[in-house]
């Protein structure tokens, strides 16, 4: 069955009795709102005095200085219907007695006041299935013996609810669930016709269409694979696995209630992929201008990073002149960022640094993370041009403790931001001193302990 909504409004007329004086009307507006299809009850409450008679009571409807008369009430002859277009058949009135006007005060609470010298007349229009046309003003009318009419105005705004908009990030290749309302108890979706479209550049296209009491009919889609798309629990859109193409689409949710009102929702989709990072040293060739250089790549990542690089473990923040740097940013035809950071080092004396790089990129839940590449330490003589070179590898323990080395730890920023700790150093070195020792490491590794460690 069909759920309403019950909009009641009681407009009261206070008319204070005393003696010598005539009697002053009170009146209080309202405003009453209300959603397309729902039930709505305006009411007007008259204190009457004893010593008052009603001879009449009446509702319109007032629009721009123009009176449409909807019914009225005699006590003797009864109720008479005017016509009004605007609720055709759709609407009735009431007239009722109470021996009190208290909304909260139930008939027996009102029968204890002895000294009760009025009671109470309430006079209600009762609009069903209601429409953006009968917004406007309404007026109940008392007509009493020997007071004249007393009146009062009330306010009655129909209008369906605004778009809701959201956004909803997932990671790559995961289950993306959209609902189609936020409050999932307020409505039993199943009784109303109900679709699902897709958005992307100002196109949008169906997606899966639900009748009540009949099976989703999903349709082709240029923008999204149909086999990646099915309805969940209380209609919500799953779509899998997610892809890096949907990005920036969004899903739009349609229910018909009524044919004035059409809930609508639009979810935004961010979707986030993990980068991988690398770093390697190139060596320069003997006898040639090409200079040895120091590379750092970021691959399938997105949106798109930054890279930031560390020389001695300090941010590379200026440029110096024995180093230049190189970028290139690439997009595959997957969507996935790939980021090239190039330092050529091109400096005239003897370079011993240690190189690495940080990637930094943004997450889920408005976070930024940061994931850094292995170390490098590049020992370089720019006279010799030594092209000859070996490398060996250390790891350390994933738990840094105190380590002073920030360079090769992962790291988020943000509200409620992970933490995640690694740590891979790679030492190079070139240079006749280091290719001799580590000609004999594997056969007399006491003979070169010392002069290794030199270079710590």
């Amino acid at each position: 069955m069909e759920k309403r909504w019950l909009f009641s409004l009681f407009c009261l007329l206070s008319v204070p009795s005393v003696a010598g004086q005539s009697e002053d009307v009170i009146t209080q507006t309202e405003v009453v709102q209300a959603l397309p299809g729902a039930d709505v009850t305006l009411v007007c409450s008259f204190p009457k005095p004893h010593t008052t008679y009603i001879i009449q009571t009446q509702w319109s409807k007032t629009d721009d200085n123009q009176l449409t008369r909807i019914a009225v009430y005699h006590p003797l002859y009864g109720t008479h219907y005017f016509t009004f277009p605007e609720a055709s058949y759709n609407f009735s009135v009431s007239f009722s007695m109470r021996k009190c006007c208290d909304r909260d005060a139930t008939e027996a609470l009102c029968f204890r006041d002895p000294n009760a010298t009025s009671e109470c007349n309430q006079w209600a229009l009762h609009l069903k299935n209601v429409t953006v046309s009968l917004s406007g003003q309404y007026e109940c009318s008392f007509a009493t013996y020997p007071y004249g009419t007393k009146a009062a105005k009330i306010q009655l705004i129909v209008k369906a609810e605004e778009e809701q908009h959201y956004v909803k990030e997932v990671r790559l290749n995961q289950t993306l669930e959209i609902p189609c309302v936020e409050d999932t108890t307020s409505e039993n979706l199943s009784n109303y016709p109900l679709k699902w479209l897709v958005g992307e550049n100002g196109r949008k296209e169906e997606l899966v269409i639900k009748e009540p009491s009949c099976p989703a009919v999903y349709r082709n889609s240029s923008m999204l694979d149909r086999q990646r798309v099915r309805l969940g629990l209380n209609y919500t859109l799953k779509i899998f696995p997610t892809k890096i193409t949907d990005d920036g689409k969004v899903f739009f949710c349609h229910v018909a209630y009524h044919p004035e009102r059409v809930q609508k929702s639009s979810t935004t989709v961010r979707v986030f992929a993990y980068p991988e990072i690398s770093v390697r040293l190139q060596e320069g060739s003997a006898g040639t201008a090409q200079k040895p250089n120091v590379s750092c790549v970021v691959r399938k990542v997105f949106p798109k990073p930054s890279l930031v690089w560390y020389v001695d473990r300090a941010s590379l923040t200026e440029q110096p002149r024995e180093i230049a740097v190189e970028q290139e940013d690439l997009q595959d035809s997957e969507g996935f960022y790939q980021l090239r950071s190039t330092l050529v080092l091109q400096g005239t004396q003897q370079t011993h640094k240690i190189f690495s790089c940080a990637c930094l990129f943004s997450f889920l839940g408005n976070e930024t993370w940061n994931i850094s590449s292995e170390e490098i330490f590049v020992s370089f003589d720019n006279k010799s041009n030594e092209t000859s070179s070996k490398a060996f590898t250390t790891m350390a323990s994933e738990d840094l403790g105190n380590s002073a080395l920030p360079s090769a730890v992962v790291t988020t920023s943000g509200k409620g931001g992970k933490k995640k700790d690694f740590f891979i150093t790679q030492s190079i070195y070139v240079g006749s001193l280091l290719d001799r020792c580590l000609n004999v490491m594997y056969t007399e590794p006491d003979s070169c302990q010392g002069k290794v460690s030199m270079f710590y």
